[in-house]
């Protein structure tokens, strides 16, 4: 027992400096706000997660189990935030898929008003001209705008 204590004390020493350097991070988020917070967030995920992989492989698992503790928590911290990143790209590329269709949906519904309006318009400055115009062409621009009627 005793010939484990020192990987155990270096272990918790570890644990402690991420733990005070996530809080940091938590606090350093809070006041940047924006971008710059998210950022601060996921670094301080990343201190989180390596505390805990520290006191799991350098306190709970036994010399024999796992000889390079530290290795073994600095690829377990790489892992579980890799997928924690992945996650978080994921759903920003959701966010922007959908944000994108919207965008297209606006477009089109602002599209089809805007055709209307300037089917209005249009069928507003016929009727105003309609004893200006030769029957002709007033014919075909009223068979062009559908239920328009000169009177």
């Amino acid at each position: 027992m005793a010939d484990r204590m020192p990987r155990v004390v270096r272990a918790t020493r570890l644990t402690l400096v991420s733990f005070a350097v996530g809080l940091a991070l938590v606090a350093a988020s809070v006041i940047a706000g924006g971008n710059w917070g998210a950022g601060y967030q996921y670094a301080a995920a990343a201190a989180f997660v390596l505390a805990w992989e520290a006191i799991r492989f350098g306190v709970w698992k036994s010399p024999d189990e796992e000889k390079r503790w530290l290795r073994a928590a600095l690829i377990d911290t790489g892992k579980v935030m890799g997928l924690l990143l992945s996650v978080a790209l994921a759903g920003a590329f959701i966010t922007q898929l959908n944000d994108a269709v919207e965008q297209s949906a606006r477009t089109a519904s602002t599209a089809e008003d805007g055709s209307n309006h300037d089917r209005i318009h249009v069928r507003a400055n016929l009727e105003l001209s309609c004893t200006t115009t030769s029957a002709g062409v007033r014919n075909e621009l009223i068979s062009n705008l559908g239920d328009c009627e000169c009177a």
